[in-house]
């Protein structure tokens, strides 16, 4: 089984991955690694961490796709997680792999945002060694057109506008849930995820 996290900047998409790990024993591949790893390449890899979400995942997306397929192919289960997902990408893949993940769209919400900005500023470094959050308006209008991709692929993001540790222990609750029904349905040789 494959799970794809996507969701926006500051979501929790590294946390829901660690707690994953540690909770169904499921390894997860930051995709933020592969983006520094090609941009520090040396070469000119198409794009800078400071462009545009579309242009880096334009990069990444075949890449990741294909170790997702691999994956698939293998049987083996992983995590992928990164604001590089995009939700469109992730919904046109091939019936039959697309089948096979269960994909997680997580945004902040802009009235969560707007309120606790300076608690995601304060929190950012909580998984990994960061500081950088970008302004305040520009994490509302990544919030906006991440909610409307979602909208056009038709499917529902889990938006956290409440309390960030409760939402992000629901979420965890119900993955966990889609986790157990995919192994289910893994032993009894079905596709292994559904559309949550």
């Amino acid at each position: 089984m494959v799970i794809a996290i996507s969701g926006t900047s500051c979501a929790g998409k590294t946390l829901l991955a660690g707690e994953l790990m540690k909770r169904h024993g499921i390894p997860y591949f930051s995709v933020d690694h592969l983006m520094m790893g090609i941009y520090r390449s040396g070469g000119d890899c198409g794009y800078s961490p400071e462009s545009p979400v579309r242009v880096i995942a334009s990069v990444l997306w075949p890449i990741v796709e294909g170790m997702i397929k691999t994956n698939i192919e293998n049987g083996s289960s992983f995590i992928y997680e990164g604001f590089q997902l995009r939700p469109d990408d992730i919904e046109r893949m091939d019936g039959d792999y697309r089948k096979s993940v269960l994909a997680v769209y997580l945004c902040l919400g802009p009235g969560y945002i707007k309120r606790e900005y300076a608690s995601i500023r304060g929190n950012r470094h909580v998984m990994e060694k960061r500081s950088d959050v970008e302004p305040r308006d520009k994490m509302l209008a990544a919030a906006d057109e991440y909610l409307e991709a979602c909208g056009r692929s038709g499917v529902a993001p889990h938006v956290i506008d409440g309390d960030f540790r409760e939402s992000m222990e629901r979420i965890l609750e119900r993955v966990g849930g889609s986790i157990a029904s995919a192994r289910d349905r893994e032993k009894k040789g079905q596709a292994p995820c559904r559309r949550p």
